[in-house]
């Protein structure tokens, strides 16, 4: 990823280097073969012989003896990778990097007929099963939404962006982000702007753990998010509407119950195909001020899959969710809705639900934003 074709240029100079990462010394093989046997990138056969026969006539080596020395390199590296991958999914929580696994092992492979002393102790020794999605890490960060015009707050949304607006002294989103905080250990808060998007960056100037990211085209909540992933470190994060408000929690050994059990039922094969969903649901009786949305049901095959609920009589959504990049990692950085995520989850069936005990608010008028100062008054 760090090898780039500059066609602009003319000879060496069209091979740009953003990286030399750890540079050393070492094996005058060792960058060719790294090239040619990418962790990441399938380079076809005929390419790599070509790469690597030149390079031993450059060196004036005799083919057997380079082909011997580069065999050693890309198994020693393919090996090296193979562990780093996986503790990049244990320890970090990045699952992504567990989709290359398997062509590091194909390398192993390619390479055997010349190392076979070398591949009969690796097929006695060392397993060759691909890990699975580590659930081990709760998610670290949390997504704000604050980019909204706040259109049906009136003139109060016209003068302050809808998530600053406050309640009982406290604007909606630090009430959200201090939830987040205190409830599931979120420590790093990105939060998008653009309406006022000024008045959002001055109220989080003194908040270290949180970034503004202000967006000149406003990009709708999936834009949004799909903008924001490359400042997201976890493969799962939280996802919280601005103007959400509740009381009550539940408790983090649930939210990791759900998240281990997604994971281990998951027959993916592929990292985008691992992307899901886990949306927490209000029960109709605990959507305080207003009458409650019917916005999904439960699948019918007692699973904890959702559908649309097309009709009266269902779960409303908080607009609190759990997301997988993988669910969003394929959509372009655009103007669109999470609905087109949440409809493509639903034909996978990996979109998934989880009813939380809330007293919740949505704060999306004037009449609503009163009932929540007068609900919130002294807590």
């Amino acid at each position: 990823d760090n090898f780039l074709y500059r066609p602009e240029q003319s000879d060496l100079a069209r091979c740009g280097i953003l990286d030399f990462q750890d540079g050393g010394w070492g094996s005058a093989l060792y960058d060719v073969t790294s090239l040619v046997f990418d962790a990441r990138r399938d380079v076809p056969t005929e390419i790599q012989e070509k790469i690597l026969r030149r390079h031993a006539e450059f060196l004036n080596v005799p083919w057997q003896d380079y082909q011997r020395a580069a065999a050693f390199l890309v198994m020693q590296r393919a090996l090296k990778v193979l562990g780093i991958f996986t503790r990049l999914n244990v320890r970090d929580g990045k699952g992504r990097y567990l989709v290359h696994l398997e062509r590091c092992w194909q390398q192993i492979i390619q390479v055997a007929e010349v190392m076979r002393d070398w591949y009969n102790w690796f097929g006695a020794h060392i397993p060759v099963k691909k890990p699975t999605l580590s659930p081990m890490l709760p998610p670290d960060t949390a997504m704000f939404f604050a980019a909204g015009q706040g259109t049906r707050m009136g003139a109060l949304g016209q003068a302050t962006p809808k998530p600053l607006l406050e309640v009982v002294g406290q604007s909606l989103i630090k009430r959200g982000v201090d939830n987040m905080r205190r409830t599931y250990g979120v420590s790093r808060f990105i939060i998008n702007a653009h309406h006022h998007a000024d008045q959002v960056s001055a109220h989080f100037q003194d908040a270290k753990d949180s970034q503004v990211i202000i967006e000149t085209t406003r990009l709708e909540t999936g834009g949004g998010v799909r903008n924001a992933l490359p400042m997201i470190g976890r493969d799962v994060f939280w996802v919280v509407n601005g103007d959400s408000l509740w009381k009550g929690h539940v408790e983090q050994s649930q939210i990791n119950d759900a998240l281990r059990r997604i994971l281990q039922g998951s027959e993916a094969t592929t990292y985008q195909e691992s992307g899901f969903a886990l949306l927490l649901l209000i029960e109709p009786s605990n959507w305080q001020g207003e009458e409650a949305p019917a916005d999904f049901v439960f699948s019918d095959d007692n699973s904890a899959t959702l559908k649309r609920a097309g009709g009266d009589v269902g779960y409303g959504y908080s607009g609190v969710m759990l997301l997988h990049r993988g669910a969003i990692i394929d959509e372009p950085i655009e103007h669109f809705s999470l609905n087109r995520v949440f409809d493509h989850l639903i034909a996978s069936k990996r979109l998934f639900g989880l009813v939380v005990d809330w007293d919740f608010y949505h704060v999306g008028t004037p009449e609503a934003l009163i009932r929540a100062n007068e609900a919130f008054v002294g807590g």
